[in-house]
């Protein structure tokens, strides 16, 4: 009976945690998409400005600061679509394999001599 309760229980936060980190992956993407589209836009009119006959120091900072911002929206982008999903995380037996864990972790639970150690390694999690 207990272990049923913790494996539900498990389940219950693994599919919490799943939906989170899906939501804020795609949450963020409107903003770094048009983040990056300002950058990009900045950087399109400095090069025409450079082309025409402006100075090309006089945006030498600027440039820099787009390139730098600009690298860090890639990489967020690149973090967000490496997010795990439920499709490519679950398997045939993930149900027997988290149920067998379970069970040990339960057994160790309601063993007097693991008890301790059992607990110290839920509280880790």
């Amino acid at each position: 009976m207990v272990r049923d309760e913790v494996l539900a229980v498990f389940l219950e936060e693994y599919a919490k945690e799943t939906a989170r980190l899906e939501a804020s992956a795609t949450d963020s993407q409107p903003q770094r998409d048009l983040g990056l589209m300002k950058i990009d836009r900045q950087i399109a009119l400095a090069k025409a400005a450079i082309l025409k006959g402006v100075d090309a120091s006089m945006f030498i900072a600027e440039m820099r600061a787009w390139a730098e911002r600009r690298g860090t929206f890639l990489a967020e982008a690149e973090r967000a679509f490496k997010v795990p999903t439920p499709t490519n995380l679950l398997h045939a037996d993930l149900g027997n394999t988290y149920r067998q864990k379970v069970g040990r972790l339960t057994d160790a639970v309601e063993d007097d001599a693991l008890r301790s150690q059992a607990f110290e390694r839920i509280r880790s999690l």
